[in-house]
């Protein structure tokens, strides 16, 4: 008998000669299941409810709230021939029969740990996954049939998932994710082919024919030739490498690295493996405390490697203890700084110990104090999407769905640094986390700063977040950089949109273009009880009107702000502007580049956008009443003290000058 992964058993063989007649049956109808899966495949009611995957940018930013991981399958059966690389929205429409009988096995470097069968349209749920890297595959010959993987994580951009020369795809890293994968089995059609189809011939080592002959038992025992081929589903090939990470006392000189640093994991450290097979790069995450910072690097080839990374070396020195798994031989590996070479054999399992240790910059060593444990804090997460929007895009005034419609191109590979005061920051490239997505998450209560390093040629326009799946709002930017104020257990979810340069110069423009976008929120508190204005008011308008005038009196314009709070000056040639407010006065005014005069700068035709804050008081006070004038988005305190109905805007083209007026602000903390 054949188990359902098409294994038979031989009960505890001592002596026994055994010979065996295998008979493979090819099947020559393969309009309702992939050949060779005989009747484990069964066609189910086409009327099935598919689970899809969430689309869109609005749903990209819900974040689910769990602490494991889960992998959820859709899978259909495609009719025979079906072209696979035709992409995921016609393989969905072609692709609607769904499949009884496929075995899937969900398994990591220590084995399997969960095989399901499919069921008519019912979804396969591997639920309860712990952090660390898994494979998965199922048990469809691949000599029948190919198989096309899409995936969406967090309910990001959907991606499609690539499959090993043995049909296993790999989830690397996994840490809470919630993937919602589509998965779409093709039959290969081998009735239309040109030629008959030929009855295969198993063939021996050399290639020739191999004849199983009819039993004759009063015969000796007849030789048994092995017989090559075969399904290698699952047989992952490959060697590994877990790097586990622990920070000792500083200027430890101790001999019990084990007992004193492997416990006291570090996470958020990159480390880059170089191989044959070029660059690899893993980010420590501490799984439980105590604990190492654990990064997993899977199916290496043989040769040899460099790892490096973890905390820099100019503040302390590292010691390395590497072994084979799971026997514990140490291998020779040659340390330099944070650096370290060593050979994996081929399908070589090695577990390095790297322990960090700190040097004393001060030139005095601390009185140790006595460990105290902490009360145990909420974590926070904010993940980031950086989204591309194509040259001619109009920024002016656009909405959050305007941009939504307009930009659909992601980017990888983009750095993204968050930091915050009291610990240096850190960098990873969008694409780590699903589609032109990176997440930071284990971090402590504190306020945080989000920058991104933009290739030339793309600049931010603006900013959406969503705060524990509410409503999405607008960042204000400063210097390219925006802040969350209070984060504490937050789970934070961002568009950030950019805007790419034409390529190649555009001809000179018929007149000025460029823009001042007001962009009115307005706020439900005394400005004195307000902490997070970006969190805490809404845009739309309060109804006051607003005068713009260019500084040498040529140019005046009237507005008030649509009903989403937004009021657009187009068509503004470079130079300098004020805007005044005729009743009332805002509570809080920002722009992304101010100088001294309060005057914000727009270069090179450009839009810039100018928020102000009006609080609950805005139309009680009068227009001569003096108030804060409007800061760059990064100045706590404002700059100066003018009529806060009063605003200059500059529109580029003095650039030498506005570079001098710079020099003279005096910067403060970053407050949101």
């Amino acid at each position: 008998e054949f188990d359902d992964n098409g294994v038979t058993a031989f009960d505890p063989i001592t002596r026994e000669q055994i010979v065996c007649d295998w008979f493979v049956i090819p099947l020559r109808d393969v309009s309702t299941a992939p050949v060779g899966l005989t009747e484990s495949l069964q066609l189910a009611p086409a009327n099935q409810s598919r689970s899809n995957a969430p689309t869109g940018l609005t749903d990209s930013l819900s974040l689910q709230s769990t602490d494991q991981a889960q992998v959820t399958i859709n899978l259909s059966l495609c009719p025979a021939g079906t072209d696979a690389s035709t992409g995921f929205d016609d393989l969905d429409a072609a692709c609607a029969s769904a499949v009884d009988g496929v075995v899937f096995t969900w398994d990591n470097a220590a084995g399997t740990i969960e095989t399901i069968t499919s069921a008519g349209a019912s979804t396969i749920v591997f639920d309860e996954i712990e952090e660390g890297t898994y494979t998965l595959y199922s048990d469809v010959p691949l000599e029948f049939a190919s198989e096309t993987l899409f995936c969406v994580a967090d309910g990001g951009n959907r991606y499609q998932k690539e499959f090993n020369d043995n049909g296993v795809t790999t989830f690397g890293g996994i840490f809470r994710e919630q993937i919602v994968c589509d998965w779409f089995i093709t039959p290969f059609d081998v009735q239309g082919q040109d030629e008959p189809t030929q009855t295969p011939v198993p063939s021996g080592l050399a290639g020739d024919p191999v004849v199983t002959p009819t039993p004759d038992f009063a015969a000796p025992d007849p030789t048994v030739t092995p017989v090559t081929g075969g399904n290698t589903r699952g047989a992952e090939t490959g060697g590994s490498l877990v790097v586990h990470l622990g920070l000792c006392p500083m200027d430890y000189n101790g001999d019990q690295l084990f007992e004193t640093c492997h416990g006291v994991g570090v996470s958020d450290q990159m480390f880059v493996l170089t191989g044959p097979e070029g660059e690899l790069e893993q980010i420590t995450t501490v799984p439980q405390t105590p604990g190492p910072g654990i990064v997993q690097f899977m199916s290496l080839p043989a040769g040899v490697y460099t790892l490096a990374g973890g905390p820099p070396g100019d503040f302390g020195s590292v010691q390395l203890y590497c072994s084979t798994q799971p026997d514990g031989d140490r291998i020779d590996a040659v340390l330099d700084s944070t650096r370290a070479t060593f050979t994996i054999g081929d399908g070589e399992d090695i577990l390095c110990d790297w322990y960090y240790i700190p040097q004393n910059q001060g030139g005095q060593t601390p009185t140790p104090s006595p460990a105290v444990t902490p009360d145990p804090v909420d974590r926070s997460e904010i993940l980031v999407t950086l989204v591309q929007c194509a040259p001619g895009t109009t920024v002016a005034g656009a909405s959050y769905a305007d941009l939504q419609d307009a930009c659909d191109d992601t980017r990888d590979g983009v750095p993204f640094t968050l930091g915050d005061g009291g610990a240096p920051p850190l960098t990873a490239n969008t694409g780590v986390s699903g589609v032109g997505a990176v997440r930071f998450f284990d971090l402590l209560p504190a306020d945080y700063t989000l920058r991104p390093t933009l290739p030339d040629g793309l600049g931010s326009v603006a900013v959406y977040c969503q705060l524990n799946g509410g409503d999405p709002y607008q960042k204000t930017l400063s210097g390219g950089a925006t802040t969350f104020v209070n984060v504490d257990g937050d789970a934070i979810a961002c568009d950030w949109y950019a805007l790419k340069s034409n390529p190649a110069p555009d001809p000179a423009p018929a007149g000025p273009e460029g823009s001042i976008t007001v962009r009115e929120y307005i706020c439900g508190e005394d400005a004195s009880t307000i902490t997070d204005w970006e969190q805490e008011c809404d845009a739309g308008s309060s109804g006051a009107a607003f005068m713009l005038a260019s500084t040498e009196g040529a140019i005046t314009r009237n507005a008030s702000t649509n009903a989403e709070g937004i009021a657009v000056f187009s068509d503004l040639p470079d130079g300098f502007y004020t805007l005044t407010q005729e009743e009332g006065m805002w509570c809080k005014a920002r722009a992304e580049r101010v100088d001294s005069q309060s005057r914000v700068i727009v270069d090179g035709g450009h839009n810039t956008d100018v928020f102000l804050y009006q609080c609950n008081d805005v139309t009680q006070l009068p227009s001569t009443g003096s108030g804060p004038s409007i800061g760059p988005m990064d100045d706590g305190g404002w700059l100066g003290s003018m009529s806060a109905t009063r605003l200059a805007v500059m529109a580029g083209g003095v650039v030498g000058a506005v570079l001098l007026l710079g020099w003279s602000v005096t910067r403060r903390a970053f407050v949101t």
